[in-house]
């Protein structure tokens, strides 16, 4: 600061608007927000000689337009009144450039200027430029940071301009009305009580949860682009009736529009509590004189909603005025003050979305006798928020709404536009609407791009038909192989129909339940069809399951028979029913008794499945549901009799389903995978070339083994090589990293890798994503496709509407593989089961789970609602976490889970290692610290040789060993290093504690935006560190600080 002491007008400290603004400029120093951009256009003859004296002027009369900001040791940004500042006048002359290349050329320019920002310690933070751009045109930009003034004082500006330059040509002196210093509105804020206003806060935002982000179709700008675009909307056809109703109902066109705004954002977050930024005036009644300051006096505070969908609009629409009205009264408390109210981390945004109503007065351009006329007036500014809306001046209610483009793509901006005039005009023309009758539900239908847009056709038997068909077709084609035992379609049909008839024999008849408690081989497949032919469902009694638990499942579904082997009687003692028992070999051949004969909508199978209640509970199948999955399966990957597939998954779980009936309904081979050879993924690999197998299905922690058996392979001269054609990995979710090695080695065609997403309550498999070395080439999550042939895909809200493109809905799916419903579960059936809103009106089934829409018609998987966690208040999806550590170089795979104590929710995160050596735990959870909001990171890390799975080779939660953690005392370990012990007493004067330990989290010990800049530059005045912004927002605790500040040192 020493240097800057000569011609220095004035020092003070920032106001909290300023603050924010330049916390914003400083943690995002290229994405071109808060810079300010006015382009007026004059016909006629400008003056640049005199045009620039005016401007000089006006910076000569107003303070804040010669101040530089500055930092000082250990303390606040400082503003900085420089004596003079002088303000040039670049003049171009474009008259040789056509018109229209002129405005490409300009937008370039700004958007330029935009990113490049000012160096805001240098005095004027403004720039000047008129353009000759025709011969009796003139365009002239003006550029600033919005650290030195709001709309308002755009409008005190100009006219002051106006003024000069009319006295420069005309060869007077302006009348110079007195105006009050922005240094008087700083000392105004010095004197309010900072926590004056927060108990109305903590009353208006208790329960508040901030909304998940959205992402709607955008893609990051390219270097040197701005992050924010904009698209306009003109309300000119609306404006008339909008001031009547206001008129009428004593509601201001502000409290119109901003009602408005909220339910569209209520509509696209898909919550009724919703809440935005609302930037309002602060020109102080106290402060007489306020109206003419120059300066930004501004202030964005959050308005919470919360919609009833039922009220009357008329009716909310006043209260919201009042409740704006105390909103302003109690804006004494900076935002950053306000957030902490909600004790959220200082990375989780509580506002997603702010509004502002650009009050720019526009003054008299009485321009004429100086030889000009303004015809045209732009002006462009963008704040940091991710979505806005701004009521722009000028004829005609013109409107903006400015979008983070990593975000949001132009489309889905527009989309926001069309809703805010589609709820403005049902307020004009039907004002006795209600809430949720403002803006209508999207057009009601499937998804379009990713619904099965080819119907294929439906085998409308039951599947023992079809399986009988093919058999009698090709006797002799090999069906089964399971070790040294092959059997053929004919083999295989005599044993199903012996197995019938023994089944028959013992009074089982069409409808009835018979559970099958066998091995995986030959004969449970063999089995499964005799249960099919005595017109019975087949219940899986996997055996290693509990016996308690396989007696309750045989009491609940209703078995009447029993098929197990000779050694699994102990694991259904209890059941008194008939059993019949098959050896190993399966010697009995049929007699020929006539069998009896069901229909496509006979129950095939009853599998089941985890509840959230922790009840399981069975989902009744029917022969017409697989036989949708079948078609989908020949018409997508044209599976035939030349496909040879693995039966390699637990028959309790349904993609054995798909691998049983994707060959035996398609004339194929199945080769039965004994379950030791399913957990050897090397004897996996040899089987797989061994037997020539052309389809398999896997889970992604199954995959991620063989893929590294694959890669270690070497087979000997004369072996085969694989001959697979299709991979489809289900039952989990997929990440990048699991598949990038594999498509690395393999390429993308032979064999095709797809993504499954199904359900049991559609037939196993809903939709497909084919993966490709471009499509994951990065870590974002990988989508799940599109609809299978057959079926639709709808994403509806909770209140049973379509949810906008790019929002989160409720993944539901409808078509014939939509299962019957639950056994004996009639509540729950009506709940989860219906109809289709449209034609043709088929079943339906609500998943649970949560999805969106990406711009290219594929469904992104979002998790479920009941399986998110919340960690200090923010939902967290695991999976995120997940892949920040698969990133690791040591880690191949991992899981996150979230345990309870009495602490809340801690996040515990466990890996695999890969070939090389294990990284310390300390390194890993640094490693993810590094690249996570605080809240996301792992309480603790641990390394597993594997990752236990169920029988379904999904990851067994239940079976993760409990890690140490650091939670409680050791958080309060004091400073270890000299280093370590100057910056806790740095922070412990920031946030007025006595001592700060090495582990504390920053946002647990009070920290905000504003300390967060004090802390940088007491970093570069004291250590002479220049640590970015940014870096610095993501330090959690003082011993992450520490070793940020000895890198930086280095």
């Amino acid at each position: 600061m020493s240097q800057l002491k000569k011609g220095i007008e004035d020092v003070y400290e920032l106001t909290p608007i300023q603050q924010g603004l330049l916390f914003e400029q400083l943690a995002n120093g290229d994405a071109g927000v808060y810079i300010e951009q006015l382009l007026l256009t004059f016909d006629g003859t400008l003056h640049p000689e005199e045009f620039q004296r005016a401007w000089q002027m006006v910076v000569d009369r107003h303070p804040i337009l010669r101040t530089s900001f500055h930092w000082r040791p250990e303390g606040l940004p400082l503003q900085v009144v420089h004596q003079h500042a002088e303000l040039p006048l670049e003049v171009l002359d474009w008259r040789h450039i056509p018109v229209a290349e002129q405005k490409e050329k300009i937008t370039e320019w700004l958007d330029r200027e935009r990113v490049e920002g000012f160096d805001v310690t240098q005095a004027p933070v403004m720039r000047l430029s008129v353009i000759h751009s025709e011969p009796e045109t003139w365009i002239f930009a003006w550029r600033l940071s919005h650290l030195l003034m709001d709309g308002w004082s755009f409008g005190l500006a100009v006219s002051d301009f106006i003024d000069c330059y009319r006295a420069q040509c005309l060869g007077y002196e302006p009348e110079r009305r007195p105006m009050r210093p922005y240094r008087d509105y700083v000392a105004w804020w010095s004197q309010r009580d900072p926590e004056g206003s927060l108990p109305f806060w903590r009353s208006e935002l208790a329960g508040f949860t901030p909304p998940e982000q959205l992402r709607m179709g955008g893609t990051p700008p390219a270097p040197g682009e701005p992050s924010h675009g904009f698209v306009e909307l003109s309300m000119a056809e609306l404006e008339a009736g909008l001031r009547d109703l206001g008129r009428t109902n004593q509601l201001t066109l502000n409290t119109l529009v901003q009602g408005a705004w909220l339910v569209v954002l209520s509509h696209h977050y898909g919550t009724t509590d919703v809440a935005c930024g609302f930037t309002m005036a602060h020109r102080p009644a106290e402060l007489r004189g306020s109206e003419n300051i120059l300066g930004p006096l501004i202030s964005t505070m959050p308005v919470r909603e919360r919609l009833e969908p039922t009220r009357a609009a008329l009716s909310w629409l006043r209260d919201f005025q009042i409740h704006i009205t105390a909103v302003r009264e109690n804006t004494s408390s900076p935002l950053f003050e306000v957030q902490r109210v909600l004790n959220l981390p200082l990375d989780v945004p509580l506002l997603e979305s702010s509004v502002s109503y650009e009050n720019m007065p526009m003054p008299d351009f009485a321009l004429a006798e100086t030889g000009m006329k303004l015809t045209e007036m732009r002006y462009d500014g963008r704040p940091h928020y991710p979505i806005t809306m701004v009521i722009m001046p000028g004829e005609g209610m013109p409107l903006r709404v400015i979008y983070d483009r990593s975000r949001f793509s132009p489309e889905a901006a527009h989309r926001f536009c069309d809703h805010l005039r589609t709820v403005l005009t049902r307020l004009v023309e039907s004002p006795e609407l209600t809430v949720g009758e403002l803006l209508p539900a999207e057009a009601v239908g499937p998804l379009p791009g990713a619904t099965g847009d080819t119907p294929a056709p439906l085998d409308e038997r039951p599947l023992h038909a079809t399986f009988s068909d093919l058999a009698a077709a090709n006797p002799d084609a090999e069906a089964v192989v399971f070790g040294d035992r092959r059997l053929t379609y004919g083999q295989l049909a005599a044993h199903s129909d012996a197995i019938a008839e023994e089944l028959v024999e013992r009074g089982v008849a069409p409808g009835d339940r018979v559970g099958l408690c066998l091995e995986r081989s030959d004969a449970l497949v063999a089995a499964m069809i005799g249960v099919f032919k005595a017109g019975a469902a087949y219940v899986p009694l996997d055996p290693e399951y509990p016996a308690e638990r396989l007696l309750s499942m045989i009491d609940d579904a209703g078995i009447t028979a029993l098929v197990r082997g000779p050694d699994l009687a102990e694991r259904t003692e209890g059941f008194t029913g008939p059993v019949l028992t098959l050896a190993e070999e399966l010697p009995w051949s049929p007699t020929g008794r006539p069998l009896p004969e069901v229909g496509a909508d006979a129950p095939a199978y009853v599998l089941y499945t985890s509840g959230s209640t922790g009840l399981p509970k069975a989902v009744v199948v029917t022969h017409r549901n697989a036989q949708s999955l079948l078609a989908a399966g020949r018409e997508l990957f044209g599976f035939g009799a030349g496909d040879t597939w693995t039966f390699s998954h637990s028959f309790s779980f349904d993609y054995s389903v798909w691998e049983i009936w994707g060959a035996l309904g398609n004339g194929g081979r199945l080769v039965v995978v004994p379950s030791w050879t399913v957990r050897s993924p090397d004897e996996f690999h040899a089987l797989l070339r061994s037997e020539a197998v052309t389809v398999c299905s896997q889970t992604p922690i199954l995959f991620e083994h063989f893929a590294a058996a694959d890669e270690a392979a070497t087979p000997a001269d004369g072996e085969p090589a694989l001959a697979l054609r299709h991979i489809f990995i289900g039952g989990d979710r997929l990440h990048a990293a699991t598949v990038r090695p594999w498509l690395a080695r393999h390429g993308d065609d032979v064999p095709q890798l797809h993504n499954l997403y199904g359900v049991t309550e559609a037939a196993v498999v809903s939709t497909c994503h084919r993966l490709t070395s471009e499509n994951v080439s990065t870590d974002a999550p990988l989508p799940i496709g599109r609809a299978l042939p057959n079926q639709r895909a709808y994403l509806l809200d909770d209140r049973g509407r379509p949810v906008p493109p790019g929002s989160r809905g409720e993944l539901c799916l409808a078509g014939p593989a939509v299962a019957a419903g639950y056994h004996a579960r009639e509540e729950l059936t009506a709940r989860r089961f219906g109809v289709e809103p449209v034609a043709p009106a088929e079943r339906m089934y609500r998943t649970g789970d949560q999805a969106r829409a990406l711009p290219d018609g594929t469904l992104e998987y979002l998790g479920r609602d009941d399986s998110q966690v919340k960690i200090r208040g923010y939902r967290v999806e695991l999976g995120e976490i997940e892949a920040v550590l698969r990133s690791h170089p040591s880690v191949a795979s991992s899981v996150a889970v979230a345990r309870a104590d009495a602490g809340g929710e801690r996040i515990l995160c466990y890996g695999v290692p890969g070939d090389g050596d294990r990284a310390p735990e300390s390194e890993v959870r640094d490693f993810a610290a590094r690249r996570l909001p605080a809240h996301m990171v792992p309480t603790a890390f641990g390394w597993l040789d594997a990752l236990p799975t169920t029988v379904g080779g999904k990851i067994d939660v239940r079976a993760l060993p409990e890690l140490e953690t650091t939670a409680g005392g050791d958080r309060g370990e004091a400073p270890r290093t000299d280093l370590e012990r100057e910056l806790a007493e740095v922070l412990s004067g920031l946030v007025s504690l006595p001592a700060v330990g090495r582990r504390e989290e920053f946002a647990d010990l009070g920290l905000h935006s504003a300390h967060m800049m004090r802390l940088m530059t007491t970093l570069r005045s004291r250590w002479n560190v220049s640590v970015p912004l940014r870096e610095l927002y993501v330090s959690n605790t003082l011993e992450d600080l520490a070793r940020l500040v000895e890198r930086e040192r280095a």
